[in-house]
């Protein structure tokens, strides 16, 4: 029996396929699953990953190396060293590096917020207000007295009034 989680936002789907079918080792199936577990444009260092999962950084690299073997990483230079792009597929590994970078500077830009409007040169008015100071006070109180009198009620009968 599976108890799922019931929110499962967020969560993580791999393929029975590759679960049972594509020969990786536990240790090749935890490292995958957990990779995939991040944005599209993450950027995978087998530093990070290993200060992540507190193992050796040497035991990360033989792990990704296979998974390079099965078609499931590949190694690259990014920006501030070597870095490793994770494929679903392992067809997907045909795709160049050059293209992989496109989609990840694609990737970012399309999650980095929208630039603001700039200001404006003036101030908008404040809305004018359509009640006096006497007029606002007692609006409040009208309104703090229901409140008041639909909790006495909760609390006689037991249920909220309609």
């Amino acid at each position: 029996m599976i108890e799922r989680d019931p929110k499962r936002e967020p969560y993580t789907a791999v393929r029975n396929r590759i679960i049972y079918s594509e020969g990786l080792s536990l240790e090749e199936l935890g490292l995958y699953t957990a990779m995939l577990s991040r944005p599209v444009n993450w950027d995978f260092s087998e530093f990070v990953l290993a200060r992540d999962f507190s193992v050796p950084a040497s035991r990360i690299r033989s792990i990704l190396e296979s998974l390079a073997k099965k078609g499931y990483t590949r190694e690259r230079k990014g920006r501030y060293g070597t870095v490793w792009d994770l494929f679903e597929q392992p067809a997907q590994r045909n795709v160049s590096a050059e293209a992989m970078d496109l989609i990840a500077k694609t990737a970012k830009a399309a999650s980095m917020p929208k630039p603001s409007a700039p200001k404006q040169e003036t101030e908008p008015e404040p809305p004018k207000r359509t009640l006096s100071d006497g007029q606002m006070a007692q609006a409040f109180f009208d309104q703090a007295e229901k409140l008041r009198e639909r909790n006495e009620y909760k609390k006689k009968n037991g249920v909220w009034p309609d």
